[in-house]
């Protein structure tokens, strides 16, 4: 009978031999047929969603009007926000969102899925077909350069550094507007309560408040810009990191030396940040209207300028 050290033993053969088994068994389902079309197959529905993204990504950071060096510097964040973005925008997929596009006339979409789609069937459809030739790293998604040289082409043709400049454009337009507006705002505000201040007739906080009222202002009816209301979001959002410890200073990069604001090249205020953080998201919005991805009346924007000025953090 054989004794504890000899059991231990052939157990211990037994058990690298299984190993050595369950090795071979699992190289060659993966060097099989079934497995490489398999994967062909997921690999396909992959490189379709993220060379989609891509060609979205890459006009998005372009419409961004922000300096270079700042998307530069901060481009994975800037890429992830957007698909962030995306995804808020269709939980189903960034190929569900052109597709629907698609159903409402959207000359882009079409064109870029198209695009995509003949990258993407040529070349999993070639290994379909010579099977043989691949071995099971060539069946994995891996976006290598060669499709990245062609997704490039794809933005090109589809002339999107010159829809990135437009909505650039309305961008910086839409923000420098709301700098104005929130300055002359203040101003005419700061001079009315100066007028009201000399009133000797004025000796109630209920008399002042109908005064400002009557000037139009104070008047307890707040509708916030789209463009507002992303605004008094990330103010919210940075408020509550600071009161939670965070004290939100990074580089800017001198972000905002095009606009007319008092910056410093060094530190950034909370508003300036904020203000950063909502020309990126606004360009969103702009972009896939411009694309025709998505169509915004103004109930829809009311809607959407109102819950971002709701939220909570």
């Amino acid at each position: 009978m054989p004794d504890n050290r000899e059991i231990r033993l052939l157990d211990f053969i037994d058990n690298i031999e299984n190993e050595e088994k369950n090795k071979r068994m699992d190289a060659d389902y993966r060097n099989s047929d079934t497995y490489k079309l398999r994967m062909i197959d997921k690999s396909r529905d992959e490189a379709k969603k993220e060379y989609l993204t891509q060609v979205l990504s890459d006009t998005y950071r372009d419409a961004i009007p922000l300096n270079d060096e700042y998307k530069v510097a901060y481009k994975d964040d800037i890429d992830k926000c957007f698909r962030d973005f995306l995804n808020e925008r269709c939980p189903q997929g960034v190929e569900y969102y052109i597709k629907e596009a698609i159903k409402k006339n959207s000359g882009f979409a079409k064109k870029v899925l198209e695009a995509v789609n003949n990258i993407v069937d040529d070349k999993y459809n070639s290994m379909s077909l010579h099977l043989e030739e691949v071995d099971e790293e060539d069946v994995v998604f891996n976006n290598d350069k060669d499709d990245q040289k062609k997704i490039n082409v794809v933005g090109k043709e589809l002339n999107t550094d010159e829809v990135a400049n437009i909505v650039k454009d309305n961008v910086k337009q839409t923000a420098v507007s709301e700098i104005q507006r929130a300055k002359e705002e203040k101003d005419k505000l700061q001079a009315v309560e100066d007028e009201l201040a000399n009133d000797v007739k004025m000796n109630t906080p209920q008399q002042v408040e109908e005064a400002m009222k009557l000037k139009g202002l104070n008047t307890g009816i707040y509708k916030p810009s789209l463009f507002n209301g992303i605004m008094i979001s990330n103010m919210n959002k940075i408020q509550a990191k600071m009161e939670s410890g965070d004290n939100c200073e990074c580089s800017t990069y001198n972000a905002l030396k095009d606009y007319p604001m008092n910056t410093d090249e060094t530190s950034s205020t909370p508003q300036e940040l904020a203000f950063i953080e909502s020309v990126k998201e606004y360009t969103g919005y702009a972009l896939v209207k411009a694309l025709k991805l998505e169509s915004f009346d103004m109930y829809k924007l009311d809607n959407l300028a109102q819950s971002y000025a709701q939220r909570k953090y």
